[in-house]
């Protein structure tokens, strides 16, 4: 659709429909991203190394662009860093943020971010200020990974700083990522307390989930962590409740069946309160014919995971990483941790995504409906 239609790198083109409206909190709207700005070739620092990726001469300014045609609507977004944004304790730089928001809304793209992020010892998001007011997690067996626990009115200063910075434009954020690993649940609980009160005194519309149980290798204890925070009083501060299916992607992989929706139906048979919202908000690992966790499989299983994830009714799933919607090509010679290179042609699962937002018009609502014990549909309807 415009003058530069073929990319100068490969010739390769895709023929997708135009993007479509969906409502909020409608199955369309579910189809989100795990964004850090990396199309806009940020330098995005990475535990103790910086992670730089590269673009092609014409992902910039198309970058928005194919998440749009993707049909991404929701962005769990990592730039909202606590280090970055105060620097100095109560001196905030709100700049960088402004801009991501603004052209966020020029696309219709919705932010929820990850407020913290990560307070591991060697990841460069947490202040250096803050390191010296703050104490270290206890280590255990179970939480294994060197962490701060910083003073309840320092988090909840932040926290009030940037919810009241956003009211009106971001009305969900995620209280860390994968927090298991570093923080144990009294040490969750406390700070999730702060959180959750600070985001009902700002705005009462502004919406705070987690814990973010994973299957990550790192970290695999979903069930373990799930029952330690509802079992703390978790539910009560959580307006959703976000997980990583990772080792869970789809219903079928290598032999196993309905690993994915095992897990949803799961965690919904743990939480007390059945009513609160699931949010899967990252999972860019699936298997494929090889391996249980992988970040390189085809279209058709990217899709089946979004499909089962919102066909089972999860908020939203925005398993991918934004780099997975385009199509790169791997540069050895950039001795950095994560050496791609964009071009601005979509990847394959872009344009699967792109028909699933497609086919979701005007759908409100989804339900399973198990045709035999190996197969299940998902019926979606107004």
């Amino acid at each position: 659709q415009q003058d530069t239609a073929v990319d100068s790198f490969g010739g390769d083109f895709a023929v997708v429909h135009p993007p479509t409206e969906h409502p909020r909190g409608s199955p369309g709207w579910g189809i989100g991203v795990n964004g850090g700005d990396w199309g806009r070739g940020a330098r995005r620092p990475h535990f103790q190394k910086e992670c730089i990726v590269e673009v092609w001469h014409d992902t910039l300014p198309r970058y928005y662009e194919v998440l749009r045609l993707a049909g991404v609507k929701m962005d769990r977004n990592w730039n909202f860093n606590w280090a970055a944004i105060e620097p100095e304790q109560g001196k905030f730089d709100f700049a960088p943020t402004d801009r991501e928001l603004a052209e966020h809304r020029k696309y219709g793209i919705e932010l929820a971010p990850v407020l913290g992020c990560d307070f591991t010892i060697n990841y460069p998001g947490f202040p250096e200020w803050a390191k010296g007011q703050s104490r270290e997690h206890v280590i255990s067996k179970e939480h294994f990974l060197p962490g701060y626990i910083p003073p309840a009115e320092t988090w909840a200063a932040y926290c009030r700083a940037v919810m009241a910075r956003y009211q009106g434009d971001i009305r969900i954020w995620e209280f860390l990522n994968e927090p298991s690993g570093f923080i144990n649940a009294d040490e969750y609980m406390e700070l999730l307390k702060v959180t959750y009160e600070v985001a009902r005194k700002v705005a009462p519309e502004i919406q705070v989930i987690g814990p973010c149980p994973t299957g990550d290798a790192l970290v695999p204890r979903v069930y373990e962590w799930s029952q330690e925070i509802i079992k703390a009083g978790g539910e009560k501060y959580l307006d959703g409740f976000s997980y990583h299916p990772y080792g869970a992607g789809t219903d079928y992989q290598r032999g196993q069946f309905f690993a994915a929706t095992t897990m949803i139906r799961s965690i919904r048979s743990w939480l007390t309160n059945k009513e609160l919202p699931l949010y899967n908000t990252e999972c860019f690992q699936l298997a494929n014919e090889k391996y249980d966790r992988c970040d390189r499989w085809d279209a058709s299983t990217g899709l089946r995971h979004y499909l089962i994830t919102l066909g089972n009714g999860v908020r939203f799933c925005a398993s991918f990483c934004e780099y997975e919607f385009f199509k790169d090509r791997f540069n050895a010679h950039q001795g950095i941790i994560r050496p791609w290179v964009h071009e601005s042609v979509p990847a394959p699962v872009s344009v699967a995504l792109n028909n699933l937002s497609h086919q979701l018009r005007g759908t409100t609502k989804a339900e399973v409906l198990e045709l035999n014990g190996f197969i299940r549909s998902y019926v979606f309807s107004g």
